[in-house]
């Protein structure tokens, strides 16, 4: 079995994190909605020579927290050990 992409280890880890403090993680996730709000609305502020900049880390910013929004644990026992390596 191949192991896991680094994407399923993030959500792996958030899925643990989200039930170890709900809350705390709920915190986590309106921050980092405000951070991306902010720096996406910042793309439009940016010197041309910058916008393409901005743009990837506006992206970027996105990708993660949907990534944290869908926390999910390593779903077999098999994964786990791909993960673990050998």
């Amino acid at each position: 079995m191949s192991k896991p992409h680094t994407v399923d280890f993030i959500k792996h880890f958030a899925h643990a994190l989200r039930n170890a403090d709900p809350t705390a993680y709920t915190a986590l996730l309106e921050a980092l909605d405000a951070y991306a709000t902010e720096i996406t609305v910042a793309v439009t502020d940016v010197p041309p020579e910058a916008i393409l900049n901005m743009q990837g880390r506006a992206k970027q910013t996105l990708i993660i927290l949907d990534v944290l929004r869908n926390p999910k644990a390593f779903s077999t026992p098999q994964q786990q050990q791909a993960a673990a390596g050998p």
